[in-house]
Parts: C-alpha cells; sequence; structure tokens
C-alpha cells in the first residue's frame, strides 16, 4: 500500500455538470419490460444523463469549471497547473488538458497533466495534483475529472448502459500552509478490472471487420426481439431491409460502413420499440399516479385514461405520443426532465 499525507493544499470549491438529456432504463430498447425491472431492481438505477450531439466530457469539465472559478472570482492568470482525469479522451493523439487549457485561455505558464484513469480517478487526480502543489511552487489548481462512455462504448452492450452516464468535475484547489492535511492510501487489484475492458478499439486489438460484424449481428437480433415484443410496430418490412443492408455491409467488409449500420439499428429499434415505450410510461403514471404533485391531477386523471383507452383500440401511436406530451406537460418540471418521447 502507498500511504500518503499531503499537507498545505485547500479545497476551494468543487462544481459539477451534467448533460440536459436524461436516458430511462426502462426506455432502453433492447430490454423487454421485464428485463428492464429487474436491471433496476439489481442495480438500483433507474435512469442517468446521457450527452447528445457531440458533447465530450471536456466539454462539461468546462462549463463546471467556468462556473467554480467564476464564483471563487479566480484570475486565469493566477492558475497554476490543471490535471484532466479521464478514460474518454477527445483525441487519440493529443492530451486533452491541452484542449481545455487552450479553450479557458489559461496562461503559457500554466502546467497540464493528463491521467487516464477510471473509477478512482478523482482520488488519484486529486492525489498527483495535490502532492505536486504542497511545496508551494504552485499556488492554484485545477482538477477536472470527467467521462462519456456512453458516446464510446456502451450503446449497444447489454450490461454496461444501464449503469453509466456521463459527467464533468471540477475541483479548486488552492496552497494554504494552515489546511489540515489530506491521507492518501493506495493499492492496485488489476486482475479484476479485466473485467472491464472493452476489448476491440485500441492498440491492442483495433477494430476489425470480424469484431464489427459481431456487433452488427448482435444489434440485428435485438431488432428482431424488439420487433417481436407485445407491444411493438411489428414493421417486418423494415427488419426485412435491414437484414438485407446488414449482410451486405458484411460481404463489402467496409468499417466505417459497418458502423453507420449500426447507428440505423439502433435508430430502427428506437422507431419499433416505441409503443412499448409509451405504454410503459402510461402504466408507470397511472399506477403510480398518488405519487406525483400534478398541476392539474384531474385532467391528468383524464388524459391517462385516455392513452390507455387509445392502446386498447388498434392506435395511431403518433397519437398516444401526443397525449403522452400533454401528460408530461401536467408534471412537475423536475419530473417532466427526466422523460424523453
Amino acid at each position: 500500500m502507498a500511504f500518503l499525507k499531503v499537507s498545505n493544499v485547500a479545497i476551494r470549491g468543487i462544481s459539477a455538470c451534467v448533460p440536459p438529456y436524461v436516458e430511462e432504463n426502462r426506455d432502453i430498447p433492447f430490454y423487454t419490460a421485464e428485463e428492464a425491472e429487474k436491471v433496476i431492481e439489481t442495480t438500483g438505477v433507474e435512469r442517468k444523463h446521457i450527452v447528445k450531439d457531440g458533447i465530450t466530457a471536456s466539454d462539461l469539465c468546462l462549463k463546471a469549471a467556468e462556473k467554480l472559478i467564476n464564483e471563487l472570482k479566480w484570475e486565469r492568470e493566477s492558475i497554476d497547473a490543471i490535471c484532466y482525469v479521464t478514460q474518454t479522451p477527445d483525441y487519440l493523439n493529443q492530451p486533452t488538458g491541452f484542449v481545455i487549457h487552450d479553450k479557458m485561455n489559461l496562461s503559457a505558464d500554466c502546467m497540464v497533466l493528463d491521467l487516464f484513469h477510471g473509477c478512482p480517478g478523482w482520488v488519484v487526480g486529486l492525489n498527483t495534483l495535490s502532492s505536486l502543489m504542497s511545496s508551494g511552487s504552485i499556488k492554484r489548481a485545477l482538477l477536472l475529472d470527467g467521462d462519456n462512455v456512453t458516446l464510446e462504448m456502451i450503446a449497444l452492450d447489454r450490461e454496461s448502459r444501464p449503469l453509466f452516464g456521463d459527467c464533468g468535475t471540477v475541483t479548486a484547489l488552492e496552497f494554504d500552509e494552515s489546511a489540515p492535511a489530506m491521507y492518501f492510501n493506495h493499492g492496485t487489484n488489476s486482475k479484476d478490472g479485466k473485467a472491464l475492458i472493452h476489448n476491440e478499439g485500441g492498440s491492442r486489438n483495433p477494430y476489425t471487420m470480424e469484431t464489427v460484424e459481431t456487433e452488427l449481428r448482435d444489434e440485428f437480433d435485438r431488432l428482431e426481439r424488439a420487433n417481436n415484443e407485445t407491444w411493438s410496430l411489428h414493421d417486418d418490412a423494415a427488419v426485412a431491409e435491414m437484414r438485407r443492408v446488414v449482410d451486405q455491409t458484411i460481404r463489402m467488409r467496409d468499417v466505417k460502413a459497418a458502423h453507420e449500420v449500426l447507428q440505423d439499428l439502433s435508430r430502427l429499434i428506437t422507431q419499433i420499440a416505441l409503443p412499448a415505450v409509451l405504454v410503459g410510461f402510461l402504466q408507470q403514471h397511472q399506477q403510480q399516479f398518488g405519487r406525483y404533485q400534478w398541476r392539474n391531477a384531474a385532467t391528468a386523471k383524464q388524459l391517462l385514461n385516455q392513452g390507455m383507452e387509445m392502446v386498447n383500440n388498434n392506435p395511431d401511436w403518433e397519437e398516444v405520443r401526443q397525449v403522452c406530451v400533454r401528460i408530461i406537460d401536467l408534471l412537475p418540471i423536475e419530473e417532466q426532465e427526466k422523460v424523453q418521447l
């Protein structure tokens, strides 16, 4: 064990930023309703914030950092070092800390560190950066820690997707001889970590057509399962066309085209699974009606009954979705932000 004591460094503030989009685990298209409830029961995770539209963890960290240094009234020229901890860097060939340094317009005298770490990243980063500061040569520093794993590896992963969201944080550190000491006790259990390795895509196992072919076939299997669900659009023609596209892509052996088809598969699964999502929404809010502080309870109950009546009578699912949207408008703001239809 590495037992370390770090003196003369104070934490002046912590800020975090999450993306606005919330994914409900009940809405993940490749789970049946029963599977989703079992996952939630087992993990305790019902929903998480995930990035969209090209946002990365460094963007979230930057947002948090700008807020924090403004609140602390720190001049940018007074920041002597930044340390960025992530396992989802912006680029393969440049430390993301440099990107953050540039976007924050920090001084050329500011030191930049990048650490590649997962779960213990904040603790490792805090120990590393505060140890460098304890002598007093670095007066102020920012520890940025974030990940956007949902963009890189989670979308097709039944085991990981319900667990992980995206977030960016920043911790402001300052040299202070009166600060209480910080104590760190570091060890490493590398054998268990092997279970978390995503094997394909790195230098050890670059993406090949064989690995992508496996993902294509697995995702198509999920599409077929979604199409066979009780509440689904049962779009056999679209599924048959996607089978043709998948087979053709595999024969072409074009990795880039295969990744585009994987995205198309994911979108089609979401489209076909829409009825199941809408029915789940209606049933959940009907069964748990009393737990919500409705803006107009009478109208909400009327719309829920209307929605369920439509569901049972060969509905136009877009019309059902519009009823659900009206129901969402009657929820408290904090509940509205959790729902995406």
